[in-house]
């Protein structure tokens, strides 16, 4: 119950920031692409996927702005475009790495 308490103010840190920043984007591309996002929906599922995260000692969920605007910029509509890129970046680490 102790360790709860050392870490419960930079818990709420960490969520604001997330949140703040991922509705932000949100809002962003929903401007842009002409779409309705309700923030109490978004809070919502980030607060769900935080939740079950922590059971399986995850990290917290949160926007990638470069990536996001990068993929974006690029043509990229869909998560499958960012596993691809990954996939990409995979195969060039392990290459430089054992060449």
């Amino acid at each position: 119950m102790a360790a709860i308490s050392d870490v419960i103010g930079d818990a709420i840190a960490i969520a604001i920031v997330c949140f703040v920043i991922n509705i932000s984007m949100a809002k962003l591309f929903a401007t842009k692409y002409k779409y309705q996002i309700s923030p109490n929906q978004e809070l919502f599922a980030y607060g769900v996927g935080n939740i079950v995260t922590a059971f399986f000692n995850g990290f917290p969920a949160c926007v990638a702005l470069s990536r996001c605007a990068v993929v974006e910029g690029t043509g990229g509509k869909t998560q499958v475009t960012i596993f691809q890129i990954n996939h990409k970046l995979l195969k060039i680490f392990v290459v430089f790495l054992f060449v």
